[in-house]
C-alpha cells in the first residue's frame, strides 16, 4: 500500500484534515527492479489521467451506478450527488487496472473501474 497526497482542488480534506488517498496495490509479491519500476512508471501515468478526468469519473460513478442506489442518495440532499462522492482510495490489480472507489456518507462504497484512459468502465456499489 501507497499513499498520494492530493491538492486540495482536486479532493477536500479529510475530517481529519488528511490529504492523502491510499493506493492499494494488489499485486503479491514484486521484487525491486525493472519489472517492479516499469509497474510504478504505468500507475503513476494512470493515477495522474485519472486525477486530470475525476469529474467525469464522478459523473460516470452516478450515470452509471445503480438505479436504486442514485435515487435514494440523489434525494436526501439538494447537491448533485457526484459532487459527494468523496475519493477515498485508488486500487490497482496486477495487470495494473485501477478501481477508483468514493465514499458517499452511506455504508457502502461505489468503485469505478477505469480503462487504460482512465475513464470509467464499471461501476458496483460494495459495502
Amino acid at each position: 500500500m501507497a499513499q498520494i497526497s492530493l491538492d486540495p482542488a482536486v479532493r477536500a480534506p479529510r475530517l481529519n484534515g488528511g490529504a492523502d488517498a491510499e493506493v492499494i496495490l494488489m499485486w503479491g509479491e514484486v521484487e525491486p527492479g525493472p519489472d517492479l519500476d516499469g509497474r510504478l512508471t504505468a500507475v503513476t501515468a494512470r493515477l495522474e489521467a485519472a486525477l486530470i478526468v475525476l469529474s467525469e469519473i464522478r459523473s460516470y460513478a452516478v450515470s452509471h451506478g445503480p438505479k436504486p442506489w442514485r435515487d435514494h442518495y440523489g434525494a436526501l440532499d439538494e447537491s448533485p450527488l457526484a459532487d459527494r462522492l468523496f475519493l477515498e482510495c485508488f486500487e490497482v490489480d496486477a495487470a495494473l487496472n485501477v478501481t477508483v472507489w468514493f465514499d458517499f456518507g452511506g455504508l457502502e462504497m461505489i468503485a469505478l473501474v477505469l480503462d487504460a484512459s482512465g475513464r470509467g468502465r464499471v461501476a458496483e456499489l460494495h459495502p
